[in-house]
């Protein structure tokens, strides 16, 4: 089963962001992540295209996601958010 769960490096620092795939007002890629709860939140993450995977449902040996490469998967959900993005990354 594809999974509407995505993963990209942050432009800020590098690190693995996991979300939503969306794109800002520009085009330009962003994982969107949000909490749910006591403790709610949201925000969004510009990414950089060429690391963006999504996860394929399966697992390793090692229990850890199986993500599929920047250019592998056909059936993204892809859709453009408002406001657009900020200059820093977020939104």
């Amino acid at each position: 089963m594809i999974s509407d769960k995505f993963r990209g490096k942050f432009l800020y620092d590098g690190g693995w962001v996991y979300g939503g795939l969306i794109r800002d007002c520009d085009g330009k890629p962003m994982i969107h992540v949000a909490g749910y709860g006591s403790g709610a939140f949201e925000t969004r993450y510009s990414v950089d295209e060429e690391t963006i995977g999504q996860f394929t449902g399966e697992f390793d040996r090692n229990g850890r996601e199986i993500y599929d490469d920047a250019n592998g998967a056909t059936s993204r959900r892809d859709f453009t958010a408002r406001p657009c993005n900020d200059g820093k990354g977020r939104i």
